[in-house]
This record gives structure tokens, sequence and C-alpha cells, in this order.
């Protein structure tokens, strides 16, 4: 959870990371046990997401989201 009580979620051009389909996006979760003090930001956050070997090479590009209730909220950045 971030602050605030939302989710942080990676989403991407792969199946893996959902399609850029927000539903299907990777969940994420603080490096640490407990959630991080807004003094501490930026945090560390992990995902794990599996590629096939013959795909690992393979360019991506992805984008982090945070889900607050019915609300999605885009980093403004472009794909990485």
């Amino acid at each position: 959870m971030t602050e605030g009580g939302g989710v942080l979620l990676v989403a991407g051009s792969r199946p893996e990371l959902g399609q850029w389909d927000p539903q299907r996006a990777v969940p994420m979760k603080p490096a640490r046990p407990t959630a991080p003090l807004p003094a501490q930001e930026p945090a560390l956050w992990l995902a794990e997401v599996v590629l096939p070997d013959e795909d690992a090479s393979s360019p991506f590009w992805y984008k982090f989201l945070r889900r607050q209730g019915g609300d999605l909220l885009w980093e403004e950045m472009q794909e990485k």
C-alpha cells in the first residue's frame, strides 16, 4: 500500500505485464515490511515478473500506476 492506501502496480507492453491493461497489471510491494515514510521517498518497491528465456532479451516498455479505490493514476513520464 502506498501513502494514502493505494496500490502500486507496473503495466507494460508484454503479456506478463498485462499488455497495458491496468486490470492485469502486476502489483508491487515495498522492499521493507512496513510502508515507507514520506520523508524516506523515493522508496524501493518490488515486483517479480518471469519472462520466457526466448523473450528475455527482447525490448519491452513499462510504466508505474497507482490504484486507489476505483481511480487509476498513471505516471506522467514516457514508457521506460
